[in-house]
């Protein structure tokens, strides 16, 4: 019985077969994603390695630095939407609502979906249009 070649036949159904030429690409690829912070598209391109070649050392050890930046990346995204809530509060109880919907405006730009801070921005736009 022959040793089968891990690396040009698929392991995941319903995925193509990969060569050693295709990998390099992918990893390449994975890397510059890697490198420009965006760690989900970095992580997709490391699980494809992984998927086709189970033992693939530098795939498996990229995909942990993926996760491991990724979830210092959330963490600080949470530090800094709290500290623009938290100003935007502040500003709003001193009576500074330019400021405090620049805050909110903000905290926006992390999380679009932020309902606090969307009720807040409304508010605060109704309360200047009476200024």
């Amino acid at each position: 019985a022959g040793i089968k070649d891990v690396r040009s036949a698929s392991t995941v159904p319903g995925t193509i077969k990969l060569d050693e030429k295709k990998i390099s690409t992918i990893f390449d690829e994975g890397m510059t994603f890697y490198i420009a912070g965006k760690y989900d598209e970095a992580i997709a391109k490391f699980d494809i390695i992984v998927d086709n070649v189970p033992d693939h050392s530098k795939a498996k050890d990229m995909l942990n630095k993926c996760h491991a930046e990724k979830k210092k990346k959330e963490t600080v995204q949470k530090e800094r939407m709290k500290e623009h809530y938290t100003l935007g509060v502040t500003y709003y109880r001193l009576g500074k609502y330019n400021d405090s919907l620049k805050e909110f405006e903000s905290l926006l730009k992390i999380d679009p979906n932020h309902r606090q801070s969307l009720r807040m921005v409304e508010e605060l736009k109704k309360k200047l249009k009476k200024k």
